[in-house]
């Protein structure tokens, strides 16, 4: 334990750095979490200490646990401290809050009305099939390819250097559209080399993970950060899904990659942006995805009148 006096300056500095998730200020008092794990001083408590954990997993889950404690003001901060509405925010202080078993039960119409489109899972699948996933380098892979949209190939030629990790606001990952690359001598105005491609991330959870695999696998520069095959990971996909009862008749790898297209279209990102994301070069195949929503239109039907009124 150590002290630890803040100011709402400090805060405020701290926030736009990137440093502090979960800011709520409230007359009285500063609940925060400082990010970075321990180095950073993970947990604030009320008695203006703070807590450090062996790792970062542990501190997000001790905050769950404490997360009615705050940090008091310092005695030279001013009683009441007043609304903090920084100019731009953090995407984690703005989360999407989604009926996940709405759409759980509504896959079945979905695939009635459209049979070619791909199967996929949802955020709670997801989760599921993570948590039952034991080795490293596979739970690894496939927190990628969820988080990302990455097929097979891009994720096992992913390097140290493919991440860029900063804050929830500037970090990414560049995936080289191995699908697009050139064949045969280029044309002219023809790239020479596959073209890359940008996808951001905001999870902090995942960026902690990154971290961390990169901490205990320690790959070299330019090293594949998977010493897998295709095979082997069509393999360790198809053991892992067949305990786990999943809407889904085989999983693959492609199958979060359908996934990441459907949570980012269901959370209401836009037909182009999916398509950069995925590195789709027609977006017909884009297109495809949209299917998920053509059921969701009873709300147009709000306010028609298919009566007359009795008087």
């Amino acid at each position: 334990m150590r002290e630890l006096h803040w100011t709402l300056v400090t805060v405020t500095q701290a926030y736009r750095r990137g440093e502090v998730a979960g800011l709520s200020v409230t007359a009285g008092c500063i609940e925060f979490v400082l990010t970075g794990g321990i180095d950073g001083g993970v947990v604030v408590k009320r008695d203006g200490t703070v807590k450090s954990y062996h790792s970062d997993a542990q501190a997000w889950e001790a905050i769950e646990v404490i997360k009615e404690d705050s940090l008091f003001q310092s005695p030279s901060t001013p009683t009441h401290i007043p609304r903090f509405e920084p100019a731009i925010q953090e995407p984690m202080t703005v989360p999407v809050i989604m009926d996940w078993q709405y759409w759980e039960k509504r896959r079945a119409l979905v695939m009635e009305l459209n049979e070619d489109i791909p199967p996929y899972l949802i955020l709670p699948e997801v989760d599921r099939v993570l948590r039952h996933a034991k080795a490293l380098d596979v739970h690894f892979l496939i927190d990628t390819l969820w988080h990302t949209g990455a097929r097979i190939s891009e994720a096992l030629s992913l390097t140290r250097e493919s991440f860029f990790l900063d804050n929830a606001r500037n970090s990414y990952v560049i995936l080289t559209t191995l699908k697009q690359k050139v064949r045969g001598r280029p044309k002219k105005g023809e790239p020479k080399s596959p073209p890359k491609r940008l996808v951001p991330i905001v999870d902090l959870r995942y960026i902690d993970a990154i971290q961390r695999y990169i901490a205990t696998v320690k790959p070299n520069k330019g090293e594949p950060l998977f010493p897998m095959t295709r095979h082997n990971v069509g393999y360790q996909l198809k053991k892992l899904g067949a305990g786990l009862d999943l809407p889904v008749e085989n999983l693959t790898p492609h199958v979060f990659r359908h996934s990441f297209a459907i949570n980012a279209l269901l959370q209401g990102r836009n037909e182009s942006t999916i398509q950069k994301w995925l590195g789709h070069k027609n977006g017909e195949t884009t297109k495809l995805y949209l299917k998920v929503l053509e059921g969701e239109t009873n709300h147009l039907m709000y306010g028609m009148q298919f009566s007359m009124c009795v008087q």
